[in-house]
């Protein structure tokens, strides 16, 4: 969600928008950055795996990931800006906090 973030601000402020006790009086760039906070928070409070480590998944598997990734073209079509190879590795690398290159 934070890489797309800056491309989809007004769609996030709408999604914002519906979450219960959203603060209307935030700008759309503020509810945008709240929106991927309350995802962030949701995946704590729901005890969820934050991390593809947490899955089993090594840094050894980024080729196969991102390759794997680029040839989802519904999910490639609806990304509201251009996404490259390098971009889809930085996201995978979001999720192996331990990896060091």
């Amino acid at each position: 969600m934070r890489f797309i973030r800056p491309a989809a601000v007004s769609k996030f402020a709408q999604a914002y928008d519906l979450l219960p006790d959203a603060d209307a009086t935030l700008d759309d760039e503020a509810k945008s950055y709240a929106l991927v906070e309350y995802f962030n928070a949701l995946v704590k409070r729901l005890n969820l795996p934050a991390s593809l480590e947490e899955l089993g998944i090594s840094p050894d598997h980024l080729p196969y990931l991102v390759e794997a990734a680029l040839d989802v073209q519904r999910l490639m079509k609806n990304v509201p800006t251009a996404v490259t190879a390098n971009d889809v590795r930085d996201v995978y690398l979001t999720l192996f906090p331990s990896y060091q290159e």
